[in-house]
């Protein structure tokens, strides 16, 4: 099941996932399994990049990953 509140994040950040990639220092296989939902958790040091990328607030980045 993909992730569909991790997609509007990228979506509203005007940025290509391979841009978000590189600049939160994640592998683009980590991003892709986050986004198809294949992978559930991050760490919260590459969560903190990934929200810093994505121009959100890193609670706003942990409610994608609420169960």
């Amino acid at each position: 099941m993909e992730n569909n509140q991790l997609f509007e994040l990228v979506n509203r950040s005007g940025k290509t996932v391979h841009q978000i990639q590189i600049e939160a220092g994640i592998s683009s296989g980590t991003l892709y399994r986050l986004l198809s939902g294949k992978r559930k958790k991050i760490y919260l040091d590459a969560g903190i990049r990934l929200a810093d990328a994505l121009n959100v607030d890193v609670k706003e980045l942990g409610r994608c990953f609420d169960d």
